[in-house]
This record gives structure tokens, C-alpha cells and sequence, in this order.
């Protein structure tokens, strides 16, 4: 006998695949066949349940009370679980009085079917048991179902009519929903609660009868009944959940009864037609205050939901979430000294709202609180708040002016997002951060200055503001997101402050009107391939502030354009491929105080002719390798300090130049001479009036330029040195 091993591995899959093909085959189970139909028997062993149909069933079918095999007559009680699912070509069912449960999804996507008759002993039908049965027109429920499962009739598009009888007490989530031909509806007195999206998207609903035996309204229930002119709330409703009411864009006027304890948030969001809020007297709740047209949480002053017509009475402490989106007629509104919250979504399209004022009472504004209000055109943000959240104010189209407060520290990603039309903001000293696409697309924008509190600019911060012709950051940001200025076509110069540690990449991608650049950052990371300034070819004169210590690798790698570049005496390190393919500049100056050069950093100049290199030892720089590749060394002129000559051709990298000695510390303005008119420009670069040629500057060779550069220069004018 030969013995098989297995490994806990292949026992595993095994079994799985097992389970697999159990699970597949278990709804086909089946005891016998008759007709077209298989049946199952059940437990009870004198009844049975459909469980199959065969593929190729078409036209009508009967669903029989008794069916007969080998001699035993069975009663069907049942219609299995996705029976008939997909059988398209199916036109009409006849249920017998035998059958009680039709199961989950037994009829679903039955989209031939356009007759269905429900016999008298059913008390179940079950999920999505009619689901997309597009061309039913109409059913007739008997007086024996109790349970009409979740999503039922969901998708029964054609479905006009619909009777549900007193027997049932139970109607599942999205019973009804998108049966957009339904056009009435009564809720019996048997039923309580109406559950979520019952009848959401039914857009031809215009009467629906609620009983007075119904205490809750889930939420989303006659979302988008955007026929539904009126509504009555029967007094023993006491629950009416968010968005039940949502885009019933027919609706004029509700009244909450004072049986309502719990409303959702905005039950009548995007109501945009809806003149009139009420609250019944006697609510306990819940109140509509002077006549305010509007849901006023009682306890803690919240305006929860209100209209076209609102007034924000005095005595409100917040509003909520959702509270007015949607009330586009909604012209203005004032918002009084008692609120200090503004909920998210509050005034969510509000787009005829022409202006907002946010009084200083108010601390909290809720993220797209003022979105997509396409006919604001100026904003007033009090001096409490201190951050303006997500997407706050995005979508304004037409907003072009903006007061904000003095206490704002943070402005969120996306706030003022597409305010195209965007002209005037002032950004407080106050603010700190600067979030992810804060000010994407204001294409508008002329102008805009970045306050010296600043430290963050987040990501795509200012990309596509088109209009602005110069960026200045300032020394306290330490950190520049991704294309944080991207698409900003009308850029011609930008400065970095000198606190910029890190700089995210394509910062700058599709400002082809950049042409200066003044980098000021002391220590910035090196990049990567791709820096800030990637494929910018329009960009001529990159200057090297006075307090950058690094220029960092690949930063002007391929800036194909660049004919001018300032490096000042505060240098000490030069980054690999830092100016690498840089095919237009020709000449360069090294500051004495360079002590290391990265990789590459100059190769690919193909054009550089003139180097004025102030370094006095070369051989105690650090050199990468092949700093110099491709430059024309044959023809290029290395200009080098006096006396320096024998120490450059000697010095591996820099023997093969042409070398010049030429260079004079005294020859402050590079004029050739040096007198009395070096110590006027001396003095212009110690006081930051002159920032060229500051290797010059630092005549005493202490790496600095200051007051004592002075002496020793007269000293070198009269002979003394």
C-alpha cells in the first residue's frame, strides 16, 4: 500500500478549496425536480422549499401549493434565496397561497418581470427580493406579510403603485429606494419606523401619508422626493433622522410637533424651496424662538436646521453642521455676538449669499462651512478665531475680498481653494501655517505677503495663482511643500528666506515667467534629480544670499537658461550636480570660502569661459569627483589670487585650466585698482547696500566682512600692508 503524505500547507489549501465548493454548492441543494422547478424538503418533512430553477425558464411561472414526488405530495412553504436572481427573460410570477417567505434577492434583477402575484400566506419577503425588477409596475402586498425586507423593491424603477397593508410592522433600510415612478405612499398604523432610505431617490413621491402610529423617521428616508410639495409630521413621531428630508426641493413649509426629542443632522438639507420652520408649541426640545424659521436645539442654543427665511436670533450659542447648506435663495444673514461655533457645512452652497461677517464671539468655523457659496464676493473673520479649517471658504467663486482676524494661526488645506476671483487678503502676523493647497487656483491673486510668523507652506499651497508676479518667503518659514507654487505662470522672481531647511519638489514646475531667483536659505536639504526649479528654463540669474552656508545638490541642475549665478562669501559647501548642465552661464566666481565641492557640481557647463576662483589653497578643498566635467578647460581662464599660481597647477582639478593671476583682495569694486574707492563699496557691502563680489570684501582674509576689513584695506592703500 502506497501512503500519501501531506503537509499541514497542502492540507490547508485543500480544505479551503473544499469550503469553497461547498459554500457554491450549497444554495443548489436540491431533493427532487419537477417541471422547471428543484425542491428542497424541509425539516417538517411534508413541506418544501424552491431552492432552484432551470437556466432556461422564460415567460410566466407558478410557484404551485403542492408539488408530488414518488407518490408523496409536499406543500411549498418557501422560495429560496436568489431563485430566480437574473432570470431575465422571466414576465410573470404567480405565488401561490401555500408559499409564507420569499427569500433574499429570490427575484432580483429580474428585469423582464412586469407582473408579480404575492399569494395570501406570505408573511416574509425578503432582501432585495424584488431588487431591479425595472419593469414591475405594480404589486399588491396581502394582508399577511409582516416583513418587507431591506432593499425589496430597491430599483423597481417602473413601480407606480404600491398598497402596504395593516399587517405589516416592519419595512427594511431602502425598502422603496429609486422607485422613481412611485408617485404615493401611506405608512400604516402598524408600522413604526420608517428605516433609513426607505424611499430615497423616489423623485415622483408627491403624497405621502405618515400614521400616527410612526415614532421614528430614519435618516435619509425621502432623500431626494424632489416632487414632494408637502409633508405632515404626525404628533408621535420623536425621532426624525439626518438628511431624512434631504433635496425635497418641493417642499415650502414643515412643522416639528412637540412629540420630536431627537432631530439628526439637517433633516431638510438642500430644501432650497423651503420658506417656513415651525416648532409646535410645547416642544420640550426643540423651539423656534422669535419667529425665526428655524429648529433651535432648546438646551444649548444650537440652530440645527433652518431656511431660506432664517433669522439667527440673538440668544444662539452655535450652529451646526449642515444647519443652512443648501439654502441657496438664502440673500443674507446676520450672524449675532451670542455665537461662538460655526458647525462644518453650515452655509455649505449658499449661493445667494452676496457677504459674511464672523463676529468676534465666534472661536470655532467647522471645515467647508462656507463652501461652494458661488455669490459671496467679501468675508469679515473675527479676531477669535484661530483656525480657519478645510476647504472653509472653497468654491467661492466670486469671492474677491477677505478681512481676517488677527488671532488666526493656521489656514487649513483647500480653505480658500478656487476662489478664482480672489484679490485682496491680508494674512495676520498671527499665522503660522499655511496648509495643502490653501489657495489653489485663485488665478486672481495679484499679490500676496507671507507674514514673518510663518514656518510651514504646505503642499500645492499657492499652485495655480497665476496673477502673482512675486513671491517673497520669509526667514521664519523652515519648510516649502510640494509644487507649493506650481502653475504660478506669471512669476518673474522669487526669494527664499534663510530658514529653509526643507523644500518639497517641482515647487515651482510651470512658472515659465521665472527668470530670478534670490536664495537666501542657509542650510536647505539636498535634492534628489529633481529640485524646486526642475526644467525652468526661463530662469537667468539664480544670487546665493549672504546667509547661505550650503547650496544644495541638483539645485540648478539643467536650468538649461541660467546665465547668471552669485555665490557670496557666506558659502562653504557646494552640493553634487548643483549647476550641473547649466549650458549658458560663462562665467563664475568662487568665494573664498568655499571648503568642499559635491560631485559634478559645474560638469556639462559647456560654456564656462572665465572661473574667478578666490580659494587661496586648493589642494585643502575637498573636491568630488569630476567637478569639472565637460567644462572647456582648454580654453576656459581660471582667474586666481596673486601669488596662488604654483598651488592651482599643481592641484589636480584645476591644473589643466588656463590660469590667470589676477586677482587683487584690495579690488573691492573690480575695477583693477585699489584705492580710495574700494573702501566706499566696502563699506556699501558691510551695510548690505552692494552684495557683488564679496570675496573681494573680506580683505584680511578672515572669512568675514566687517569693520576690521576696513582698516586693513587703508592700510593696503597707504602701504602699510
Amino acid at each position: 500500500m502506497r501512503i500519501i503524505k501531506f503537509s499541514i500547507k497542502h492540507l490547508s489549501v485543500l480544505l479551503a478549496a473544499f469550503l469553497l465548493f461547498a459554500s457554491t454548492h450549497s444554495a443548489l441543494a436540491y431533493d427532487f425536480v419537477v417541471g422547471d422547478l428543484y425542491y428542497s424538503i424541509n425539516s417538517d418533512s411534508i413541506s418544501v422549499t424552491v431552492t432552484d430553477r432551470n437556466s432556461s425558464l422564460t415567460g410566466a411561472v407558478t410557484i404551485p401549493a403542492n408539488v408530488t414526488n414518488s407518490g408523496t405530495t409536499y406543500s411549498v412553504t418557501a422560495i429560496g434565496s436568489n431563485v430566480f436572481q437574473n432570470c431575465r427573460d422571466l414576465s410573470s410570477v404567480t405565488i401561490s397561497n401555500s408559499v409564507t417567505t420569499i427569500g433574499n434577492l429570490a427575484f432580483s434583477g429580474c428585469t423582464g418581470l412586469s407582473s408579480v402575484t404575492i399569494g395570501n400566506s406570505v408573511t416574509t419577503i425578503g432582501i432585495s427580493a424584488f431588487y431591479y425588477c425595472k419593469r414591475l409596475t405594480s404589486v399588491t402586498i396581502p394582508n399577511s406579510v409582516i416583513t418587507i425586507g431591506r432593499g425589496a423593491f430597491s430599483n423597481c424603477t417602473g413601480l407606480t403603485s404600491m398598497i402596504i397593508p395593516n399587517s405589516v410592522t416592519t419595512i427594511g433600510g431602502s425598502a422603496f429606494l429609486n422607485c422613481s415612478g412611485l408617485t404615493s405612499i401611506e405608512i400604516p398604523n402598524s408600522v413604526t419606523t420608517i428605516d433609513a432610505s426607505t424611499f430615497k431617490d423616489c423623485s415622483g413621491l408627491t403624497d405621502v401619508t405618515i400614521s400616527s402610529s410612526v415614532t421614528t423617521i430614519g435618516a435619509s428616508a425621502f432623500y431626494g422626493c424632489s416632487n414632494l410639495t408637502n409633508i405632515a409630521i404626525p404628533n408621535s413621531v420623536t425621532t426624525i433622522g439626518g438628511s431624512a428630508f434631504k433635496n425635497c426641493s418641493g417642499l415650502t413649509s414643515i412643522t416639528i410637533p412637540a412629540s420630536v426629542t431627537i432631530v439628526g443632522v439637517n433633516p431638510f438639507e438642500y430644501c432650497y424651496n423651503l420658506e417656513t420652520i415651525k416648532v409646535a408649541e410645547g416642544n420640550t426640545a426643540y423651539d423656534s424662538r422669535d419667529n425665526c424659521n428655524a429648529i433651535i436645539e432648546t438646551a444649548t442654543s444650537a440652530l440645527i436646521t433652518g431656511c431660506q427665511n432664517t433669522i439667527i436670533p440673538a440668544s444662539v450659542k452655535s450652529i451646526g453642521n449642515f444647519a443652512l447648506a443648501g439654502c441657496s435663495s438664502l440673500l443674507s444673514t446676520t450672524i449675532p455676538n451670542s455665537v461662538i461655533t460655526i458647525g462644518k457645512y453650515a452655509f455649505l452652497g449658499c449661493r445667494g449669499l452676496s457677504s459674511i461677517t464672523i463676529p468676534n464671539s465666534v472661536t470655532t468655523i467647522g471645515r467647508n462651512a462656507f463652501s461652494s457659496c458661488s455669490g459671496m464676493t467679501s468675508a469679515t473673520i473675527g479676531n477669535a478665531v484661530a483656525a480657519i479649517d478645510s476647504s472653509t471658504f472653497s468654491d467661492c467663486s466670486r469671492l474677491a475680498s477677505v478681512n481676517m482676524g488677527n488671532s488666526v494661526t493656521t489656514i487649513g488645506h483647500l480653505a480658500f481653494s478656487s476662489c478664482r476671483r480672489l484679490t485682496n487678503i491680508i494674512l495676520p502676523n498671527s499665522l503660522t501655517t499655511i496648509g495643502d493647497a490653501a489657495f489653489y487656483c485663485c488665478s486672481d491673486l495679484p499679490s500676496i505677503t507671507i507674514p514673518n510668523s510663518v514656518t510651514t507652506i504646505g503642499n500645492s499651497a499657492f499652485s495655480g495663482c497665476n496673477s502673482l508676479p512675486t513671491i517673497t518667503i520669509p526667514n521664519s518659514v523652515t519648510s516649502i511643500g510640494e509644487y507649493a507654487f506650481s502653475g504660478c505662470s506669471d512669476l518673474g522672481s522669487v526669494t527664499i528666506g534663510n530658514s529653509v531647511t526643507y523644500m518639497g519638489y517641482n515647487v515651482f514646475s510651470g512658472c515659465i515667467g521665472l527668470s530670478t531667483v534670490n536664495w537666501n536659505a542657509r542650510s536647505c536639504r539636498d535634492f534628489r534629480n529633481f529640485s524646486p526649479f526642475n526644467d525652468l528654463t526661463g530662469i537667468r540669474t539664480f544670487n546665493f544670499g549672504k546667509d547661505v552656508e550650503k547650496i544644495p545638490a541638483y539645485i540648478c541642475r539643467m536650468l538649461f537658461g541660467l546665465s547668471t549665478v552669485t555665490i557670496s562669501n557666506s558659502v562653504t559647501a557646494i552640493g553634487d550636480f548643483a549647476f550641473s548642465g547649466c549650458e549658458c552661464i560663462t562665467s563664475i566666481t568662487i568665494p573664498r570660502s568655499i571648503t568642499s565641492f559635491g560631485e559634478y557640481v559645474f560638469s556639462y557647463c559647456t560654456h564656462l569661459s572665465d572661473i574667478y576662483s578666490y580659494i587661496r589653497v586648493p589642494n585643502d578643498i575637498e573636491m568630488g569627483s569630476a567637478v569639472f566635467n565637460q567644462v572647456p578647460v582648454i580654453s576656459c581662464l581660471l582667474h586666481v589670487p596673486k601669488g596662488t599660481t604654483q598651488l592651482y597647477s599643481q592641484s589636480d582639478q584645476w591644473k589643466d585650466f588656463i590660469i590667470v593671476e589676477d586677482l587683487d583682495f584690495g579690488d573691492v569694486n573690480g575695477d583693477g585698482k585699489v584705492n580710495v574707492s574700494d573702501i566706499t563699496s566696502l563699506i556699501n557691502m558691510i551695510l548690505g547696500i552692494e552684495t557683488t563680489n564679496t570675496s573681494m570684501a573680506d580683505v584680511n582674509g578672515d572669512d568675514k566682512v566687517n569693520v576690521s576689513d576696513i582698516s586693513t584695506l587703508i592700510n593696503m592703500i597707504l602701504g602699510i600692508e
